[in-house]
């Protein structure tokens, strides 16, 4: 008598929601691949590739469930990045005009009230990638010494008087603009890059029987999982199109949804 075979779940992450398809259904997991794109393509389908002689079409289940694209996130990303080195740049300009002026400097003089400094602490604290950490860290010191810049301008304003006085100031916006600024806004560019190759993993699950591979954020685990027997049967489940089970997880807090394969492709014509 045959036994019956246990194959282990594939979680993974669309947005802040985890998934799972069971791996007796997949072939392979892989990294985004090379892709051509189809005109007239249908909205889901982003593009195809040829994977040992079968062509894969590439679902996007960001773009099923109405969710921006990875592509939509990175460009929000680099856009957030460049307001933030524009803002250093203004602050730089209105720092200068303000000392000259002899007017009142009103923007932050604290590193972490800016708007980078804000971003900085908040992913520092929530966020595991060490990669990306260890870049972000290159820039805590100089961004510091930066803000401090202000109340260091203003000693020398009140302490100091005559050549003694514009030498030091001519010192600290050499500085600034010398090695500060450009060591800031050359890390956030390269921030940039990091991101987009650490943080926004796409990944490909190429299914068995039929020519699509799901694109899908990240592969979080493989394993076993116990399905919700409180919600195998209810009816909201059973209406939502796309979830075939819900399933709980040793490993990870909240469900995790199954998703019904069938479903997500049948308005969708299979290419042999």
């Amino acid at each position: 008598m045959k036994e019956d075979v246990k194959y282990p779940y594939i979680i993974f992450k669309v947005e802040d929601s985890l998934y799972c398809v069971n791996s007796e259904h997949i072939v392979s997991i892989m990294s985004l691949p090379n892709f051509d794109s189809l005109a007239s393509a249908p909205k889901d389908i982003v593009g195809m590739f040829n994977y040992y002689g079968r062509v894969i079409q590439l679902f996007d289940l960001r773009s099923k469930f109405g969710i921006k694209s990875i592509l939509e996130e990175c460009k929000e990303f680099d856009e957030m990045i460049d307001a933030r080195k524009q803002d250093h740049i203004n602050w730089t300009n209105t720092l200068e005009q303000s000392f000259k002026n002899d007017l009142p400097f009103t923007l932050a003089r604290d590193h972490h009230q800016c708007a980078l400094g804000k971003w900085y602490d908040k992913f520092m604290a929530e966020n595991t990638n060490n990669i990306v950490k260890f870049q972000l860290r290159k820039i805590e010191n100089p961004h510091r010494i930066l803000h401090s810049m202000a109340d260091k301008l203003d000693y020398y304003k009140n302490d100091y008087t005559g050549q003694q006085k514009d030498e030091h100031v001519k010192d600290i916006f050499n500085y600034i603009k010398k090695d500060c600024v450009p060591e800031i806004l050359g890390s956030l560019e390269e921030i940039k890059s990091l991101f987009r190759s650490n943080v926004f993993r796409e990944t490909v699950l190429v299914l068995q029987k039929i020519n699509f591979g799901i694109i899908v954020d990240e592969i979080v685990s493989v394993e076993d999982l116990v399905m919700v027997d409180t919600l195998e049967n209810d009816i909201s489940v059973k209406q939502s199109a796309y979830v075939s089970n819900v399933f709980e997880s040793k490993k990870f807090e909240g469900l995790i949804f199954e998703l019904n394969t069938s479903a997500l492709f049948e308005d969708i014509e299979v290419v042999i």
